[in-house]
């Protein structure tokens, strides 16, 4: 993967669209919910598989979609309205929708869009789910029209395109939320995993992915208020160089267990290690109308 400013250096705007519409459909192609054998699945069994790395079956990435449903409040989703942006095969949609979200999601990818619906269906949630091809930088949404906005793992994607922030900004109601979870790249343990898997398996550098960093994640919040960040995984980057899937091997599972244990206890005795997590949760809301009042109010009684 590379910085944002190499790749839009190297393509256009629409030979980005294009590249990656045609990455997506190969992905999730025959792609089922939450890496299970077909489209319908239940709440219980996506919390399970979003867990800690080393429990059996989860995912690499696991505990940072468990952060992000709980951030999300999901009981209390019933009748908002929520956008999943870049919804790849609808699994979160749908997931969402489970709770009684009224859920829209959008991708570049055709056959995405396809299982979003089909899973949708399969899992009995149609009625509350709504999924068509669009691209960040054009939402075909009203202004102020979604109460939630999530953010999932697709920000390394979407950053090379213009108006991200400023899309996202104009479809959220005043007072509304942004969620977001992504990796960030500047962990030294990350990249020495990542530069010797990619060695490994001889990948070529994703003309789709952007290497993203902090600054990158601040440049986005701007013009939000309440924005929280809440960063993890350290020594437990290591997980990065074995892969993306866990079921088996008790020594594999034992090693990624102490390294969260590590970080546990590292992140404790020093919070400034922080800077070097890889994984992030970050939370803000749009202001109100209450709150530009309010700093009117403020600016007035400055005069």
């Amino acid at each position: 993967m590379r910085l944002r400013s190499e790749i839009q250096r190297e393509a256009s705007i629409d030979e980005l669209l294009e590249h990656e519409a045609v990455e997506h459909d190969e992905d999730y192609a025959g792609k089922y919910a939450f890496g299970s054998p077909t489209l319908k699945f239940s709440r219980d069994y996506a919390w399970q598989v979003n867990d800690h790395v080393y429990k059996k079956g989860t995912y690499i990435r696991g505990f940072l979609k468990r952060r992000l449903f709980e951030v999300l409040d999901l009981n209390n989703l019933a009748g908002k309205k929520v956008l999943d942006a870049g919804c790849g095969n609808g699994q979160h949609a749908v997931f969402l929708a489970m709770y009684g979200a009224r859920v829209s999601g959008f991708d570049l990818s055709p056959v995405g869009v396809k299982m979003a619906e089909a899973m949708a269906e399969a899992n009995g949630v149609s009625d509350l789910c709504e999924f068509g091809i669009a691209n960040i930088s054009e939402l075909p949404y009203d202004d102020e029209e979604f109460d939630l906005i999530v953010h999932n793992a697709v920000l390394h994607h979407m950053l090379k395109y213009p108006n991200v922030r400023e899309e996202t900004f104009r479809v959220l109601k005043p007072g509304g939320r942004v969620i977001i979870v992504e990796g960030i790249r500047e962990n030294p343990i990350y990249r020495g995993a990542r530069t010797i898997k990619d060695f490994i398996t001889r990948n070529e550098l994703d003309l789709g992915d952007v290497d993203l960093e902090m600054k990158d994640i601040l440049e986005f919040t701007q013009g939000f208020t309440e924005v929280h960040f809440e960063r993890r995984c350290l020594v437990e980057g290591i997980k990065e160089g074995i892969g993306r899937y866990y079921s088996n091997g008790r020594l594999t599972r034992g090693i990624l267990y102490v390294a969260k244990r590590t970080d546990d206890v590292l992140l404790k005795l020093f919070p400034g290690l922080e800077k070097y997590c890889t994984e992030i949760v970050a939370w803000m809301r749009k202001p109100s109308v209450a709150d530009c009042n309010k700093a009117v109010g403020n600016n007035s009684s400055d005069l």
